[in-house]
């Protein structure tokens, strides 16, 4: 009787700790690098500081969690959850995704590829509409091309929102921009990325895969031939660990992604065959999957850094 009551509390701690895996961000049978981390900040004072918003945001996570681990296998896992923020409790309208607003929120509260940032405040704007719904009435997930060239994701959810009624899936919608890195909509009504006022929660095979591939689309590829600037620094061929002539050598000893400057990183050293005394290291930042920028140097001469930029070929 006693080993019964001991397998059902087993069972039980099991079952009980896959739901929490799922619905609260452990990261279960998936890697850490696989879980997509979201900050979730509230302006104080705004509409959404209050019982009834934190009550939506609250439903809101749980069904962007739902949809994207039950479609695509992604584990998103939220942060900061109902933390509030000094700032403009009421703003114009929706800045630009250009604007220094934005911008400033970007870096202030470290977006990056890791980590994106959810900003709840309110609008009082007289809105443009699409598909008979105001535009300042829907979250908006911001992809311009300096948050994308930047890797720091931003979404500004209006508190206009408390007063539409079934709007519970319209934060995973707006994920959903970010995860895809496309800013279009899908014309099925079921499909999550729809863009009417009943967003569907279900995702095509591609949306799919392009949504596990997340990490993936940021990272260089390093087994084929890059350029280097200068161009007399010869082309890099990071799998072969030459550039410029078989004699120059180059090795990677590190890769991996910087959080505080959203960046891919590669650090390595350099070196000329037969000559033991020539050598030294280099660091590289890779803005986007096919450029980079960085330094390099001689051993013990970190303090005289010269520049070293390069770009697929």
């Amino acid at each position: 009787m006693e080993a019964r009551s001991i397998f059902r509390c087993i069972v039980k701690s099991i079952i009980f700790s896959m739901f929490l895996s799922l619905m609260f961000g452990s990261t279960g049978v998936l890697s850490q690098s696989d879980v997509i981390k979201i900050s979730i900040y509230i302006v104080k004072g705004s509409a959404w500081d209050s019982s009834k918003g934190r009550e939506l945001i609250r439903r809101k996570i749980v069904e962007a969690r739902r949809i994207w681990f039950s479609n695509a296998g992604v584990k998103l896992s939220f942060s900061n959850i109902f933390a509030t923020i000094q700032g403009k409790s009421k703003i114009t309208d929706y800045p630009s995704g250009t604007s220094d607003e934005v911008k400033n929120l970007a870096e202030l509260y470290k977006a990056g590829l890791r980590n994106i940032i959810i900003v709840f405040l309110d609008v009082i704007s007289t809105p443009d509409v699409i598909a008979g719904i105001a535009i300042d009435a829907r979250p908006r997930a911001y992809v311009d091309k300096y948050l994308v060239k930047e890797n720091r994701p931003v979404i500004l959810v209006s508190s206009k929102v408390l007063a539409k009624p079934g709007t519970e899936r319209d934060l995973a919608h707006e994920l959903g921009h970010i995860l895809l890195r496309d800013p279009d909509h899908e014309s099925s009504w079921s499909n999550l990325m729809n863009i009417g006022s009943n967003i569907g929660d279900k995702l095509t095979q591609g949306q799919m895969a392009k949504a596990r591939g997340y990490w993936s689309s940021f990272k260089p590829d390093l087994r084929r031939v890059w350029k280097s600037i200068p161009a007399s620094y010869g082309d890099i061929h990071w799998t072969e660990k030459w550039y410029g002539n078989d004699k120059k050598t180059i090795e990677i000893s590190k890769r991996y992604w910087d959080d505080g400057v959203g960046k891919y990183i590669v650090e390595g050293k350099w070196g000329r065959a037969g000559n033991p005394k020539h050598k030294g290291e280099f660091k590289f930042e890779f803005d986007s999957p096919c450029t980079f920028s960085g330094h390099w140097w001689y051993t013990g001469s970190e303090n005289q850094q010269q520049g070293w930029k390069g770009g697929c070929k």
